[in-house]
C-alpha cells in the first residue's frame, strides 16, 4: 500500500505470475551469471595490467627528472658566474602518453 516495491516483494510478485522456475531458467541465469562473471574478471585483469603500465611510465618520468636535476646540480656548479637567471632545458616528454598506457582493449 505504501505505492513502493523493495527487492523481496518484486521477487515474490514475478514468482506468482509466472510460477515454479524451469529448469531453462535456472540454465538461462546461471549462463548470463557466468558470462557477467567473466567478463568482470577480464575488466578487472584490464584495469590491472593498466595501473601497472602506468606505474611504470610514473617510475620511469620520476627516474628521468632525478637525472635532470642531478645534471642541473652539476652544471650550475660548474657555471656559478653565469647569469642564474637563464632558463634551464627540461624535457617535457618523461611520461608515457595516454595510448602507451592502454594494453588492451576493454
Amino acid at each position: 500500500g505504501g505505492g513502493t516495491l523493495d527487492l523481496e516483494e518484486l521477487i515474490h510478485g514475478i514468482a506468482k505470475l509466472r510460477g515454479e522456475a524451469r529448469r531453462s531458467d535456472i540454465v538461462g541465469v546461471s549462463l548470463r551469471l557466468r558470462a557477467t562473471q567473466d567478463e568482470m574478471n577480464e575488466f578487472i585483469a584490464v584495469t590491472n595490467d593498466n595501473f601497472a603500465h602506468q606505474a611504470q611510465c610514473l617510475n620511469n618520468g620520476m627516474e628521468r627528472i632525478n637525472m635532470q636535476l642531478e645534471a642541473i646540480k652539476r652544471n650550475a656548479g660548474t657555471h656559478a658566474d653565469q647569469d642564474k637567471t637563464r632558463e634551464i632545458p627540461f624535457s617535457h616528454d618523461i611520461f608515457c602518453t595516454a595510448n602507451e598506457g592502454v594494453h588492451r582493449a576493454v
